[in-house]
């Protein structure tokens, strides 16, 4: 088998990899629901502040603190988790609180690990001037500069680090056997990746605490907020995995155990791949098998171009560089493969984390994938251009085309080390249900069911006649309900709605609970006794979004 048709066939795997991935969608945590709502105007004053997610919330670092117009607490507390339904955070309110106008403010570390705060602005009583408009709900975090720089740090030492194992075990076989030169800075790369890797490992503890808490880079030092950091949280969990592992890289960096230290390298991309977004799906385990691929191929990609720019060294000025070009050529599959599966993932990512053209092109996460698929297209077409001049083997190249490509690569290291910090956007909210149906001489009836997710409905039917005008002498209308199943229904249930003006009939507080496809039989009668009967399939949506 060829190089090309090597290459062709890892990236048709790629792309297999990636379609058999379940459709789930990556975000930070959000409200979905909260008692009291933003703005809110209770005649009296609540028990407790309720807010429920999207997702489920860490242990660590969660918080609901209430102050009145005279920023005094009147909150006990104490927030709690519901153990039950961990989307839920809750926290009691003081007795005889007064009418007042209040302020909710939140903070929580979501399921993907990345803090979100917000306050929920609420009154009590009749307050004159009434509530506040510029109130912000949700805080808008756009990723920090020492976050992006750790980001950078471990990116690049993940690349050069696979750069260094794939160069010494597979791409690089000169005729004559290695040099004692070749060899001494394939160790060097090494162990410059092993200690940007390490720095970035290190600082982590600090950055998460940092953001968790929202406190400065000194107060982040403290033990209390460490130990949280570390024992009721994810990330802290993660980190302890990957401190370990960096410890048992630095062990063996002077070993020729290649393939041990490939093992341990295998586990730190796993725990990274376990972090961020991947952890608030359905689907975790397979959203971070995506994760890991896309780490692979960026760092075997990246890897592979540094090792070509920086082991060869003067040797791209020397005349004969066929040893060179070997080695370019048995790169070149793994970095076209590398490409695939990148573009692919990237497609993957704007079609089910993006949701929409308009969040693409408008939101700051959206630009920001843009600029990553451009900048890998553009590394892509370079690879190309290396694989054919591979071929020919010029012997007046210098490498600056290599450098210029691994250059990019770079570029695309930092462009992903700004937008995996970034708050994806939220999912577009559920729209409710409305469908129309014909039925005998040209009448139609129209059912409406509100907001369309598991819980409470309000259900509407209207029938009309064959000029749009409103039926008015319909007497009664029953509904019937069943959940569709893949070998069979659910077992009918039957409400009667409610007639809310002539022709139109409605209830609300209808109970649907669970999502999917449901089948709504609808039973009427007219005042002279004659039949209405028609069927909707309606899909109800999930609650989280």
């Amino acid at each position: 088998m060829n190089v090309m048709k090597r290459a062709t066939l890892f990236a048709a795997l790629a792309v297999l990899c990636l379609i058999l991935l379940p459709k789930a969608a990556f975000a930070h945590a959000y409200i979905v629901n909260s008692n009291p709502s933003q703005n809110e105007e209770l005649k009296k004053a609540p028990s407790e502040i309720k807010i429920e997610f999207n997702e489920p919330i860490q242990e660590g670092f969660h918080s609901i603190t209430v102050r009145n117009s005279s920023g005094e607490r009147v909150d006990s507390g104490q927030t709690k988790i519901d153990p039950q339904h961990r989307k839920i955070v809750t926290v009691k309110l003081n007795k005889n609180v007064k009418n007042d106008i209040y302020s909710a403010e939140w903070r929580v570390v979501s399921a993907d690990g990345h803090p979100v705060s917000g306050t929920i602005p609420f009154s009590v009583g009749n307050i004159q001037g009434g509530l506040p408009k510029d109130q912000q709900n949700a805080s808008s975090n756009l990723p920090n500069a020492d976050t992006v720089i750790e980001r950078v740090l471990l990116y690049t030492g993940f690349s050069l680090f696979m750069g260094s194992v794939l160069f010494q075990l597979v791409w690089h076989r000169p005729k004559n056997g290695w040099s004692f030169a070749m060899r001494r800075r394939v160790q060097r790369m090494a162990q410059i990746a092993l200690l940007l890797i390490g720095a970035a490992v290190i600082i982590q503890p600090l950055l998460l605490t940092k953001a968790y808490a929202g406190v400065s880079w000194t107060e982040a030092f403290q033990p209390a907020l460490l130990k949280e950091t570390l024992l009721q949280t994810s990330g802290g969990t993660l980190w302890v995995v990957s401190i370990v592992l960096v410890a048992l890289l630095a062990v063996f960096s002077s070993s020729s155990w290649v393939v041990l230290k490939l093992v341990f390298f295998t586990g730190l991309l796993l725990a990274k791949a376990f972090s961020g977004h991947t952890a608030s799906t359905d689907y975790s385990y397979m959203t971070a098998a995506m994760d890991f691929i896309h780490l692979i191929a960026a760092s075997v990609w990246t890897g592979g171009l540094a090792a070509l720019a920086l082991l060869f060294g003067k040797d791209w000025l020397k005349p004969d560089k066929e040893h060179i070009w070997e080695t370019v050529r048995r790169f070149s599959p793994w970095a076209l493969g590398s490409a695939g599966l990148l573009v692919f993932s990237g497609m993957f990512n704007s079609f089910f984390i993006v949701h929409t053209l308009d969040n693409l092109f408008q939101s700051n996460y959206g630009k920001t994938l843009l600029v990553k698929l451009a900048l890998v297209l553009l590394m892509a077409g370079f690879g190309v251009f290396h694989y054919f001049r591979s071929r020919k083997k010029p012997e007046r190249s210098r490498g600056r085309s290599i450098k210029a490509e691994w250059a990019i690569g770079l570029l695309i290291l930092v462009t992903t080390a700004v937008f995996t910090n970034m708050p994806s956007p939220p999912a577009p909210l559920p729209q409710p249900f409305n469908e129309t149906k014909q039925l005998t001489d040209g009448e139609t009836l129209s059912l409406r069911i509100s907001p369309n997710m598991p819980g409470s409905n309000t259900f509407q039917v209207v029938v009309r006649d064959r000029n749009g005008d409103v039926i008015k002498d319909i007497q009664k209308i029953d509904i019937t309900v069943s959940k569709t199943g893949l070998f069979s229904d659910s077992k009918e249930s039957t409400f009667t709605l409610s007639k809310k003006e002539k022709g139109v009939f409605q209830s609300k507080n209808l109970n649907l609970n669970e999502e999917g496809i449901w089948k709504i039989r609808v039973h009427g009668l007219t005042a002279s006794f004659d039949e209405i009967r028609t069927v909707f399939n309606a899909k109800i949506n999930k609650k989280e979004y």
